[in-house]
């Protein structure tokens, strides 16, 4: 009995993480300026592959990535 019911949460533990891998790869339909400002001039060059808005809450530039592009200036492409 013990060795089914560890089966079972095996089961349900991998078909969570498969799920949220599913989710976590949706393309990001928001408008940036959902999340911050558009970057001035002097930034608009800070995101390789991607847009660029500042937080001014952290009081530094981030990115948004464009499809296909990941990092935190969007400076690596996803071979997937």
């Amino acid at each position: 009995m013990k060795n089914n019911y560890i089966s079972t949460c095996i089961v349900y533990l991998m078909a969570a993480l498969l799920l949220i891998s599913v989710i976590s790869i949706k393309e990001c339909t928001a408008d940036i300026s959902d999340y911050g400002d558009p970057c001035s001039d002097d930034l608009k060059d800070y995101c390789i592959h991607g847009d660029c808005f500042f937080l001014k809450e952290l009081n530094q530039p981030a990115c948004r990535c464009y499809t296909g592009y990941y990092g935190s200036r969007c400076e690596h492409i996803d071979h997937n």
